[in-house]
């Protein structure tokens, strides 16, 4: 049996004290959510929560690079990949959020015909409109699904598709796609994208997330998610010279193999 409820990475501000002037940088980068099992219960990939009733704190929220897989949706009433909750009395919100380059997909199976399925799912308290910088984030709702999906619900809003947010918020997720990625293989946890849409679709991020989640040099017009993919080549092998020899000058062959994903068509070497 599956778990009864999921909170992938839970992170959250709460400041009840007015003369604190608290100020906290929640930074989330390069993480990997997948293969969950939840049984009918409530299921968040990165769930946020930003309770500041006094209006006392300055917080960010830093979310990038992050792959969320939830393959598992089954007949859950409420599933979401990045959920951000904002409560503030005085209606005043001065804390901002930043999503990019990350990317969601949901499939699975299922019965439900009133289950909610959202890529981004943002609850606004009195619908105030919280500072949020949303971009080049891949959302994919798999159509074998069953019930309500939605690429995200802003103030009580629901935006079926990329094309309903972009033209309701016109200035959050430009350029941004919502593609299959086509996991290379989610089974065994390479969510490495297939899909070469995706190829330097994010936003250039370099100076917070240099890398991604196996350390591989990320670049300056990276793939969504926390798994870049490139033309990398490679040596394999020393072909000559061999043997014991002296010092000198020396042709120097090698073996070169393609190790990434992309067509090389030359390569420098030195």
């Amino acid at each position: 049996d599956g778990l009864n409820t999921f909170y992938g990475i839970y992170a959250g501000s709460w400041n009840n004290n007015a003369t604190s002037n608290q100020s906290t940088k929640i930074s989330i980068f390069n993480n990997a959510i997948y293969n969950i099992d939840v049984d009918n219960g409530l299921t968040y990939g990165i769930p946020l929560w930003n309770d500041d009733y006094n209006n006392s704190s300055n917080d960010t929220f830093l979310i990038y690079h992050n792959t969320i897989s939830l393959n598992n949706a089954g007949n859950n009433p409420t599933t979401a990949g990045i959920f951000f909750n904002d409560a503030y009395i005085n209606n005043v919100n001065d804390n901002p959020i930043y999503l990019k380059n990350n990317l969601v997909t949901i499939s699975g199976g299922g019965t439900s015909t009133t289950a909610n399925r959202y890529g981004i799912l943002i609850n606004d308290f009195n619908n105030i409109n919280s500072p949020i910088e949303g971009q080049r984030n891949n959302v994919y709702l798999s159509p074998s699904t069953t019930g309500n999906q939605y690429f995200a619900r802003r103030n009580s809003v629901n935006y079926p598709t990329l094309a309903n947010y972009q033209a309701a918020w016109p200035t959050q997720e430009l350029g941004s796609l919502a593609v299959n990625p086509q996991y290379v293989s989610e089974a065994t946890g390479d969510l490495t994208p297939n899909n070469m849409a995706l190829v330097g679709n994010g936003v250039n991020l370099l100076s917070v997330v240099p890398v991604d989640i196996n350390g591989k040099n990320r670049s300056s017009s990276p793939v969504p998610g926390a798994f870049e993919i490139g033309a990398d080549a490679g040596v394999t092998a020393l072909l000559t010279p061999t043997g014991t020899f002296c010092s000198s000058v020396k042709a120097v062959s090698v073996s070169i193999k393609n190790l990434g994903t992309l067509t090389i068509n030359n390569v420098q070497i030195g």
